[in-house]
Formats: C-alpha cells, sequence, structure tokens
C-alpha cells in the first residue's frame, strides 16, 4: 500500500460534525489500576519480571507486565525509565493524562470522521496485547491496541552511547475502520519532576532552553513540525520571529546527567514537542511524534459562498519504512547543551558534511540585480525592471571591497536571472541582459582575486508561468486535491497579502526537470556553483495521485544536490535543514536567535556550536533593518561571519517594490561599517579559526565561548565592566579573547 499512488479521500462534515470537530480530542480515561501492578524495589527500579540486554557502556529492560523501559548508563550509573516511577501519584493529572503518563506510544487515530486518542498502556499493554522478541542487542515490542484494529511494532536497540526506538513504520497493520494519523515516541522518556533541577533543549531557531518547573503552566504546550510546516498547508498568519527546526535533535538535562536524541530516521515526518510541570501533570518533558498519515480540516467555500470546515485525509501512508529517534547518554563533564551540539556535530560529520573552512573570516554578501516595479512611460503605466546592482558595479563594489583590506569573500548574486527577476521557476541560472554584458568579466576577476560568486537558483517556487511549469500543471496539490498556491506574508501585520502575486510550489516529482536546466546552464555561465535559498529549507507534500509526501519530497530535493555536487558545482546554502546540508559548501542566514516562545527561559547558539569547525556559516544581512553594537557582539559570541545584503543604487529606488525591506543596502551608505566589523572579527578569528565551540555559558549579561584550541572569548553585554574566571576585566558592552589557564 505504501508505494501505490496518493489517493485522497474528501468527507465534508455535517453541522453536527464541525461542532465535534471542535470539542477536545477523545481517549480513554481509564485508570491505571486496570493494568496489572508490578513491584518496586527500595531504588525505585521495577522488580526483574521482563527481559533485558545489555553492551559494555549501557543496559536495557523492558517490564512486560508494564512495558516500562530502564535504560542505565553504565558510566555514570544513572537509570534513565521511559515513565515516571510514580505517575500512578501525580495529583495534577487527570483524565487520560492519569495512564499517558505510563506509556510509551500514544496514537492519534481517525474514526468516523472524528480525530481520537489512545495510548498502549490502557489499550494495548492493559489489555494482553503487547508481545516481545528479545535479541543479541535489542527488545522488539508489538503493541497491538485490541479495540482499535492495529498493531505497531517498536524495536528497542542498544548503541555505543546509548539506545535507539524504531518505529517499523512498514510493519504497521490495520485490520479495522480506525486509520492512523500520529504516533508520540516515548512521551516521557527522562521526565523531570517537581523537585528535579534540569532544563529540556528545544533547537528552535539558533536554540532555547526551557528550564524544568519554571512556572510557566499556563502558556501552551510547544508544538512544532521538524524543517518546518508542510508549506502545501497555507497558515493565514506568521509570526514575526517565527524560526526553523533545522537540526533533527532534542535533549533534556536533569541533575547531574543528559542525553542527547537525534531523529535518525524520518524526521522530515516529525513534530518535536515540549512541556513543564504543572501543565498537564506533574512533569517536564520532551518527546517526538511522527504523521504516519496526513489528515487535516481545510478550510471550504460550498455553493451558496459559505465557509465550511471539512476533514481530509490521506489514504496512503508515508513511504519511509522506519521512523527511529537514537538517545545519547552524556557524560558527567558533557552533560549539558554544549555536550547535546557536540553529539549533533559528529551525527551531521559522520553524514559527510565537509564543508569549507576559510583561514581569516568569511564576508558574505548578497547582491541583488534588479526588481519589477511598477513605471509609467507617456502617460501609460507599466512592468519593467529596476536596475539595482549591475555586474559591473558589483565589481566595483568587491574592487573596493578588496581594496579595504577584505581578503575572502563569498557572493550570491540574488535575481540575477530573468526569470527570478519575473517570477518564474528560477532554474535557469542565465544572467540577465538587463544587468548588462560583464558577466563573463566580473566571474573571470572573481576567480583572479579567489572570491566565490554563486548566482542564485530555485526549483520549488514561482509565481509566473514558464520553464515548463504552471499554475495548473506540475504544481503540488493539497488534500482536497486543489493547487497549492501560497501568498507573501504583509511585514506590517504578518497575514497574507494576497495583493502581491500567488507563490505556487513545483511538484516534487518534476524536480529532476529543473535539475537539468540547472546543470545545463551552470555548464554554460561557467559559474563555480550556486546559491540555494527556498530548495533547501522549504519542504512540503503533494498529494496529487503522482504525488510525494515530505519523505519522499526530501529525498526527491537530495537527488538535485547530488546531482549538481557531481557535475562539480558547490552549493552555497541559505539555513538549509538537516537532510541538505552534508551537501553544503558554506551555510549562510543562520538564525541568531529563537521563535522567543513565552515557554521559552533562555536562547543558546547550539546550531553555530554545531556548525563551528566544521563547515564556513554566517548570520543573515546584519545591516537589514539596522545593525547595533549588539549585533556585533552576537556575531563574537558564537563565531559567526557576518553577512551584508547589497546593492550599488540609493535606496530609493526600492520604494514600491517587493524588496523595499533593503532600505540601508546600498554599499557606499554601510562600506564604513563593514571594514570596521571585518576587522574586529578577523583579529579574533585569526586566534580561533577552524576551532570548536566545546563549551558556553552565560551569567549576568557576560558570555563565555570555549574553544577545543584553548582559547576563551568573553563577550559582555551590560553596562558595566565584568570580571573574566582568571580574572581580567572585560569591559562594557565589550570583549577579550584568553587563553584557557590548564
Amino acid at each position: 500500500m505504501k508505494n501505490n499512488p496518493a489517493r485522497v479521500s474528501a468527507m465534508l462534515l455535517s453541522a453536527v460534525m464541525l461542532f465535534a470537530l471542535c470539542l477536545p480530542v477523545r481517549g480513554q480515561e481509564e485508570t491505571a489500576s486496570e493494568v496489572p501492578g508490578t513491584a518496586q524495589t527500595e531504588s525505585g527500579v521495577l522488580a526483574d519480571t521482563g527481559l533485558s540486554v545489555q553492551n559494555e557502556r549501557s543496559s536495557l529492560r523492558v517490564d512486560t507486565e508494564s512495558g516500562y523501559l530502564f535504560v542505565q548508563d553504565k558510566l555514570t550509573g544513572r537509570i534513565w525509565q521511559s515513565n515516571p516511577s510514580d505517575a500512578e501519584n501525580d495529583e495534577i493529572a487527570v483524565g487520560m493524562m492519569r495512564t499517558n503518563l505510563r506509556a510509551q506510544l500514544i496514537v492519534t487515530y481517525i474514526e468516523s470522521n472524528n480525530t481520537n486518542r489512545v495510548n498502549n498502556y490502557v489499550a494495548s499493554t492493559g489489555r494482553g496485547g503487547a508481545r516481545y522478541e528479545i535479541g543479541s542487542d535489542y527488545i522488539r515490542a508489538e503493541y497491538t491496541f485490541v479495540n482499535e484494529g492495529f498493531s505497531i511494532p517498536v524495536t528497542y536497540r542498544l548503541t555505543e552511547d546509548g539506545f535507539s526506538a524504531r518505529i517499523l513504520t512498514e510493519k504497521i497493520t490495520e485490520s479495522g475502520a480506525c486509520k492512523i494519523n500520529s504516533i508520540q515516541l516515548l512521551p516521557f522518556f527522562g521526565a523531570g519532576g517537581l523537585e528535579e533541577d534540569g532544563y529540556i533543549f528545544i533547537p528552535d531557531g539558533c536554540g532555547a532552553l526551557i528550564r524544568f518547573n519554571n512556572g510557566k503552566s499556563d502558556y501552551s504546550q510547544y508544538e512544532k513540525a521538524m524543517y518546518g510546516g508542510d508549506m502545501t498547508f497555507s497558515a493565514k498568519t506568521q509570526s514575526g520571529y517565527e524560526e526553523n527546526l533545522l537540526l533533527p535533535v532534542f535533549g533534556l538535562k536533569s541533575g547531574e546527567g543528559a542525553f542527547a536524541a537525534v531523529i535518525t530516521r524520518g524526521a522530515e515526518l516529525a513534530l518535536l514537542s515540549a512541556g513543564v510541570s504543572g501543565a498537564l501533570c506533574s512533569y517536564n518533558r520532551v518527546y517526538s511524534s511522527v504523521v504516519y498519515r496526513e489528515t487535516r480540516t481545510v478550510n471550504l467555500q460550498d455553493h451558496t459562498g459559505h465557509n465550511v470546515s471539512s476533514l481530509f485525509t490521506a489514504l496512503d501512508v508515508v513511504s519511509e519504512s522506519a521512523y527511529e529517534v537514537t538517545y545519547h547518554f552524556l557524560k558527567k563533564e558533557n552533560a549539558d547543551y554544549a555536550g547535546m551540539a557536540a553529539v549533533t556535530r559528529d551525527w551531521l560529520s559522520e553524514r559527510g558534511v565537509n564543508g569549507d573552512l576559510a583561514d581569516s573570516v568569511r564576508l558574505f554578501v548578497d547582491f541583488y540585480g534588479a526588481v519589477q516595479k511598477e513605471k509609467a512611460f507617456l502617460g501609460i503605466r507599466y512592468t519593467g525592471s529596476q536596475k539595482l546592482t549591475d555586474f559591473s558595479q558589483a565589481q566595483l563594489i568587491l574592487e573596493d571591497l578588496v581594496g579595504r583590506g577584505v581578503d575572502s569573500i563569498t557572493a550570491g548574486y540574488r535575481y540575477f536571472s530573468a526569470d527570478a527577476i519575473s517570477g518564474k521557476l528560477s532554474a535557469k541560472v542565465t544572467p540577465c541582459a538587463a544587468l548588462g554584458s560583464g558577466f563573463s568579466q566580473l566571474l573571470a576577476w572573481t576567480r583572479d582575486y579567489d572570491i566565490g560568486l554563486f548566482p542564485y537558483a530555485d526549483f520549488v517556487r514561482f509565481s509566473k508561468n514558464g520553464n515548463g511549469y504552471s499554475h495548473f500543471r506540475g504544481v503540488s496539490l493539497g488534500l482536497d486535491l486543489s493547487v497549492t498556491k501560497r501568498y507573501p506574508y504583509s511585514m506590517v501585520s504578518n497575514t497574507q497579502d494576497k495583493s502581491r502575486p500567488a507563490i505556487y510550489l513545483a511538484a516534487p516529482d518534476k524536480f529532476k526537470a529543473a535539475q537539468k536546466l540547472l546543470v545545463k546552464t551552470l555548464d554554460k555561465t561557467k559559474a563555480e556553483g550556486v546559491l540555494l535559498d527556498e530548495s533547501v529549507n522549504m519542504l512540503y507534500s503533494d498529494f496529487s495521485r503522482s504525488g510525494f509526501q515530505r519523505d519522499r519530497a526530501a529525498s526527491a530535493m537530495q537527488t538535485v544536490y547530488t546531482a549538481l555536487r557531481e557535475n562539480g558545482a558547490k552549493l552555497v546554502m541559505s539555513a538549509p535543514n538537516a537532510y541538505a546540508i552534508p551537501f553544503a559548501a558554506q551555510v549562510t542566514d543562520c538564525p541568531m536567535n529563537s521563535s522567543r516562545y513565552l515557554l521559552f527561559d533562555e536562547e543558546v547558539p547550539v546550531l553555530q556550536m554545531v556548525f563551528s569547525g566544521l563547515i564556513d556559516y554566517s548570520s543573515r544581512a546584519v545591516n537589514i533593518g539596522g545593525y547595533s553594537d549588539e549585533d556585533m557582539l552576537r556575531l563574537i559570541e558564537t563565531s559567526t561571519q557576518p553577512k551584508f545584503a547589497l546593492i550599488y543604487e540609493p535606496g530609493s529606488v526600492l520604494l514600491r517594490t517587493d524588496l523595499d525591506m533593503l532600505y540601508g543596502a546600498t554599499y557606499t551608505d554601510c562600506a564604513d561599517t563593514l571594514e570596521l566589523w571585518y576587522g574586529i572579527l578577523n583579529d579574533i578569528y585569526a586566534q580561533t579559526a577552524g576551532a570548536e565551540i566545546i563549551g558556553h555559558g552565560k551569567k549576568d549579561g557576560l558570555a563565555r565561548t570555549v574553544y577545543d584550541n584553548g582559547k576563551i572569548v568573553y563577550v559582555n553585554y551590560g553596562d558595566a565592566d565584568a570580571e573574566a574566571d582568571n580574572g581580567q576585566i572585560v569591559k562594557a558592552r565589550s570583549f577579550c579573547v584568553v587563553s584557557e589557564v590548564k
């Protein structure tokens, strides 16, 4: 069934059904006493009534009566449990949450147009539906949900430094009317109680921490799709600070112990969730879910023009054969978010990430070639191209930068082709005639000065027909089989601006055609490579009859990256999702903040810590929206290389264009600041180039960044002088670099 063409069932709900959808998700509310009890030892560990395996580092035991997992880290002696040992005594949890606390799986499913929820503790283990198989290094559980008619196999396997939990999605069976939507995996593994000290790490943007018991129980639980929401489901509004989850990792620190969990298979289908004590229960928890079958409520209009809602469910499930999360237990000396970053860095390195590393600080710039603008001629209004930076002007800017001592530059060229300027799919990397005839000369000059020049390309979105793509052919369809189209969001209201052209998404099975255009025109242009933006950080499904869901869409994107790399092209990627990072030579536009949800307590630069010593990475353009000394200090703290957006023409030409946010990008307006910042950062980078960040912390406005070459960078964000660990004074709103004393 998994390889059949995607079919979609549209079920128009009656008024009664619409009312039912507004009610809370239904679920079983049986009490924990309905499941056979299990004896506990004085240490709080269940008596050995189950199955166990072990290796040199860890031991894994499953209590077959309760379903609880116990994993002991032999290095630290810490026993990590799948569920709180005193869950039945939780005074906050009510209803289904009381048994959720004792479950290893919580399943959301669809039955008779209703969304329901059930957990394995009550519906499987408690009804004799759990069966176990033991191997040399694993225990496999088959959770049969007796009343619901589906069965979910999960393998728990020991690894070198922990264990993995794998849902065998290809072996899930459904024998009745219930259709699985999503599965929460180990939702309370390692959960911290009311008296425990610790935090949850979320890879939101640069990274964020949620402190245990932070008193924010009135705020909504954190839940977000990995790699951003599915673009086929267009949100009417967006948050001004919304950031993606670029790395498929999460973590938890409890006391002196900590783990980092990496979603090693099926991350494209994952949701990440976290909650604090006081919200639904007494425990601080973080976990992931897998979307097995997509289902959404879609707003439509009936024949009278009235808004109605329909529940649409994809009949075909995802094609990924398994969903896996690998838990890495951290040694005591590494039991913090720096240790979580190190685990993630190693995971990326194993996947082949081996990008460029410059000896001096690298300046990233984005040139903007031209933009469409409404004009008038003899009283007749028309839309034409407004030049911002032609090829000869780009060379003049680069020549001036070199003259100012900026000797390591990567330049992206956006709105480089006529297709990009007009809104067509930008798969043809062909210089726009409106930018002059000097591209070959510019390319030759940049090679002489060892400057990377990367024209922009895009094979996922367009607003104007062309290059074999139209609004009605070769585009992604939603669950209701309508053409997916999105509108740009207003910078003022953060709502869709329908006065601007709609954006359409190319169907993933059409990426190969775009790939051929890219390779062909790159060969002709002789450019070193391309700059990819939406093509590396926008993930979506196509629910047409020949379509792909997100897991196959990511694979289709990787096929394009592979073809470009095999053709000799370097890929500069803007804020790439993890599935794209192994193909990147350099990374730009790394978020320097999180989404800043009220549930968060602190932002931490884990993304930058992961990239440090692995690949060159930059900030977003620091001169868009104004820049300050604090922006500079943030670059220093996180070892991030600077990026500037640049145009040659005065900012006034941007008025009433889609690029009006570039006001302030005129080179002459920011050249002196650029030179100053580059010099300061280069002096620091000379001492930390190529080194990994292995430690980080911040207290009372003084940030401390530790490198594996023995250097420590202190950044003082405060208004008063501060003292570093070695006694050195760090002046207010300043920084210093010291050598670690052994």
